[in-house]
C-alpha cells in the first residue's frame, strides 16, 4: 500500500507501508537505486552509498557539508621503532565527525618493553591531514610512570602521519617539550588520555 513515482520506467520515489504493521517508509531513487531512506519503523534516515552528505544552509559549498560519521572501540597499539610493549590492558575508542577525530583510551603495562627502548608512539585510526604543520594533539589526564619529574604527558600529531608521538614536560623549571621514552613505563604503570586531530574526509 502506498504511492510510487516513476520517470519513464525508473522508480524515483516511494511513500508506502513498511513491514507487516502500520510503519511508513520514504525512499528517493537515482536510476532505480535507493539513495535516501527514511524508515518509520525505527526512526532512521539512511544516506546510501559513499557519496551522500547532509548540506546545511542555502549553499552548495563543501564547507557546509557533513559527509562522514564513524565511531568504534579499538585495541590501542604502541610502537617505538623496534621494541615490543608488555600490555596488561589497552582499550580505546574513537569518533570521527566529518574530518575531525576524537579519540581516547587507557593503556596499562604488565612489564617493561622487550627489545630496544626509544621514543614512544600511538597508532591512530586515520592518517592525519596531509599538509600544514601540527594537526592536533592530546593530553594524559592520569598517569603512572617511573619518572618522578614529569609535570605533564601529551600527544603530538604532525601532518600526514598515522601515529601520535608521546612527549612530556618536566618539573625542573624549563618549558621544553621532551620525547617520552618507552623505558619510562613498566609493570603497574599506566597512561589514560584523550586527543583530537584533523584528518581527510
Amino acid at each position: 500500500i502506498g504511492y510510487y513515482c516513476y520517470k519513464d520506467n525508473n522508480l524515483v520515489a516511494r511513500l508506502s507501508n513498511h513491514g507487516s504493521g502500520p510503519e511508513g517508509i520514504i525512499q528517493l531513487y537515482n536510476q532505480g537505486v535507493p539513495k535516501i531512506t527514511m524508515n518509520g519503523t525505527n526512526g532512521t534516515i539512511n544516506l546510501h552509498g559513499n557519496a551522500g552528505y547532509i548540506q546545511f544552509g542555502d549553499t552548495s559549498s563543501d564547507n557546509h557539508r557533513l559527509d562522514d560519521y564513524e565511531h568504534d572501540t579499538m585495541n590501542l597499539t604502541l610502537t617505538n621503532g623496534g621494541g615490543t610493549p608488555n600490555y596488561s590492558y589497552r582499550q580505546g575508542w574513537y569518533t570521527k565527525i566529518g574530518n575531525v577525530v576524537h579519540m581516547g583510551g587507557d593503556i596499562r603495562f604488565g612489564g617493561g618493553w622487550s627489545g630496544s627502548n626509544n621514543t614512544m608512539y600511538l597508532s591512530l585510526p586515520f592518517t592525519s591531514y596531509s599538509s600544514g604543520g601540527t594537526c592536533g594533539g592530546g593530553i594524559c589526564h592520569e598517569w603512572n610512570t617511573n619518572q618522578g619529574m614529569m609535570g605533564g604527558i601529551f600527544l603530538q600529531i604532525d601532518n600526514n602521519t598515522s601515529s601520535a608521538k608521546w612527549v612530556y614536560h618536566n618539573n625542573n623549571g624549563n618549558n621544553n617539550t621532551n620525547n617520552f621514552d618507552s623505558s619510562f613505563v613498566g609493570n603497574g604503570h599506566y597512561l589514560k588520555f584523550t586527543l583530537t586531530y584533523y584528518t581527510h574526509l
